[in-house]
């Protein structure tokens, strides 16, 4: 199977890569092409490589989507200090009771769809990944066709 970076990396350069993620998400548009080609790698190893059967431009806009997760995951904007967010959900103040809202995704096993629920952008990305027939499973992402399945790793 074709890598995610391979496939991308045939269509597009780091530099036009970096010029269309800053045009599409203007957050991450003040950050340094450096610090972006470093999470450019890092998003290539963790965005799964089943985003190759969905189309260029399906995968492209996945990976930019899980790109964008990368970094507000690892805080990038405020130092690169890894941090996951969470909602407060409940506060009391005689005895110091705080919870959280759970932001692990129910019904999906697999570390990677969790890892990329906790932001807007991953879930994003997963939301495609499901709606060009990849969906999570316990070994990695699987290509639904008719009447068989394709382990995608």
């Amino acid at each position: 199977m074709t890598s995610l970076e391979s496939y991308i990396l045939a269509e597009k350069s780091i530099v036009e890569i970096i010029a269309d993620f800053k045009e599409s998400f203007p957050a991450f548009s003040a950050l340094s092409d450096s610090i972006l080609t470093r999470y450019i790698n890092q998003a290539f190893c963790v965005i799964p490589n089943g985003f190759v059967n969905c189309g260029f431009d399906c995968a492209y806009d996945g990976f930019s989507y899980g790109l964008a997760h990368n970094l507000v995951y690892n805080d990038v904007l405020n130092g690169g200090i890894p941090s996951l967010k969470k909602d407060v959900a409940s506060k009391s103040v005689g005895g110091l009771s705080i919870s959280y809202n759970n932001l692990r995704s129910e019904g999906t096993p697999t570390n990677i769809a969790n890892y990329f629920s906790t932001s807007s952008y991953g879930q994003t990305m997963l939301a495609m990944l499901d709606a060009c027939g990849l969906t999570s499973s316990c070994g990695g992402f699987v290509v639904w066709a008719k009447q068989k399945s394709l382990l995608i790793n």
